[in-house]
């Protein structure tokens, strides 16, 4: 019986062997068909090849140049992820959760694509009565330059009737910071055609000077128009544009129908103090 480990020994290793032998004889092959690439045993198809260019904005099709740059950038980064796998860089609590928000992102805009697809077609009527119920998308279109202030939760009833009396940006600031509310303040241009009907009509019909207090369900705004330059959506591509925004409005009215479906089946639990208010 002393001799039965070392011939246990001995056929692990024979068949160890066998198999390195027959992955370096795979490695050693020819690379053909779909395959343009083998790395380290990892094969890089065609498929992989013309989606990674699509997430550059690139189209290949017969430019060699574009195609064996994105080809050696995917090479590149094979072996940069496999010194990271050498290194147990994919075990670490940093990597675990980018890796597992970068996947819930990436289906939640896989579901948002697959639900828009699913919706019914759209007519000529609906486009034309589209475009006439949303005219600051369309024949009254402006980009806006905005001083603005973002407070991330909704505003006690008192301080909102406050700070909508305010009769500037820094007024409403100032009152803000002395309830010690934190506040983020900044210039930005928002396009009259991706707000709502209400608050593109609010935002393009103020008083002269007036600032504009907007309860979302989730955040505070206080806005002012500093300048609105108007920007009209050409006729030529009214069409195209309303489809595209009826189309990306139905598919968030879908969503909001299967994410309350969800949440009314969901078993959800908070902490006491992580619980919604």
């Amino acid at each position: 019986m002393a001799n039965v480990p070392d011939r246990s020994r001995g056929v692990k290793r024979f068949i160890i062997a066998l198999a390195l032998a027959a992955l370096a004889g795979c490695d050693s092959g020819p690379v053909s068909g779909q395959v343009v690439a083998v790395v380290d045993g990892e094969e890089i198809t065609i498929p992989e090849l013309n989606a990674e260019a699509r997430a550059r904005g690139l189209v290949i099709g017969t430019d060699r140049a574009v195609r064996d740059r994105v080809l050696q950038d995917l090479i590149d980064r094979k072996l940069l992820v496999q010194a990271a796998l050498d290194r147990q860089l994919d075990r670490t609590p940093d990597h675990l959760l980018a890796k597992r928000r970068s996947d819930e992102m990436l289906l939640a805009s896989e579901l948002i694509a697959a639900l828009g697809r699913r919706g019914p077609g759209l007519s000529d009527r609906d486009i034309a009565s589209f475009v006439a119920s949303r005219p600051f998308a369309f024949d009254r279109r402006a980009l806006l330059s905005v001083d603005r202030i973002r407070v991330m939760v909704p505003l006690a009833p008192a301080l909102a009737e406050a700070v909508g009396a305010a009769r500037s940006v820094d007024e409403a600031q100032s009152l803000l910071t002395a309830k010690g509310i934190a506040a983020e303040r900044r210039v930005e241009v928002w396009d009259s055609a991706t707000l709502s009907p209400e608050m593109a009509k609010q935002l393009l019909a103020p008083v002269k000077d007036e600032t504009i207090l907007m309860q979302l369900p989730d955040q505070t705004i206080v806005a002012k128009v500093v300048e609105a330059v108007p920007q009209p959506t050409p006729a030529a591509s009214r069409a195209q544009f309303a489809r595209e925004l009826l189309s990306s409005q139905r598919s968030q009215q879908l969503l909001m129908s299967v994410l309350q479906q969800e949440k009314s089946a969901a078993n959800i639990r908070y902490h006491p103090r992580f619980a919604p208010r």
